[in-house]
């Protein structure tokens, strides 16, 4: 049809339709779409859809709070070389954070809160420096210190990694995130004190 030939941005997020997305296949054929939210839908689907690797031109995607559930379809990631903008959250994956999500080139900013991802925290030495901000809360992460792989991602603005069962003390090497705004670290079992090179952080609100 014209509009799925033609519509680049579409938002139907926060209609609880309790839809399938695999009869969804129509939102395969919109490969003109830059933008996509359908956050907080309800759809139902095991995995991401494979037609989502249609969408070659997306730059933004929400598809959190969609009762998307099962480990499998990241594939359909592999083609979405121009996504910036991805929130994955509140879903049901069990699983680590796959590798075609953390090899996006142009990602700024990944949301994957609540989403049972396991495995280690250092999925993040494999992204991008592209990126801005990560939410990570409330996952299942292995127990274990705040990454080391975290500090090469300099152009950090956001970062929130509560409850995710991290040990140990804050690194001074947060001191190198320079252009960091906002952290929030709440929830885990961080011991000792504040480094001072937090205090001097110039950008952090």
């Amino acid at each position: 049809s014209v509009i799925a030939s033609a519509l680049e941005y579409l938002d139907i997020s926060n209609n609880p339709t309790g839809s399938f997305l695999s009869g969804m296949f129509w939102l395969g054929q919109m490969t003109k779409l830059t933008h996509l939210d359908i956050h907080n839908t309800n759809f139902d689907h095991a995995g991401i859809p494979p037609y989502f690797g249609n969408l070659v031109n997306l730059k933004h995607l929400d598809i959190s709070s969609t009762y998307i559930w099962y480990y499998k379809g990241w594939d359909a990631f592999s083609t979405m070389i121009n996504l910036e903008w991805l929130d994955l959250s509140v879903n049901y994956y069990e699983g680590e954070v796959p590798t075609q999500i953390l090899n996006l080139p142009k990602l700024k900013n990944l949301y994957i809160f609540d989403s049972y991802f396991s495995g280690s925290l250092d999925f993040m030495d494999q992204m991008s420096d592209t990126v801005i901000e990560i939410w990570a809360d409330l996952n299942w992460f292995e127990p274990g210190p705040i990454p080391s792989s975290l500090f090469s991602l300099t152009n950090l603005k956001g970062l929130s990694l509560t409850s995710c069962q991290l040990t140990g003390t804050i690194p001074t090497e947060f001191g190198n995130l320079d252009k960091l705004e906002s952290v929030w670290l709440f929830n885990n079992t961080l011991t000792d004190s504040i480094p001072n090179e937090i205090g001097d952080m110039e950008n952090l609100k």
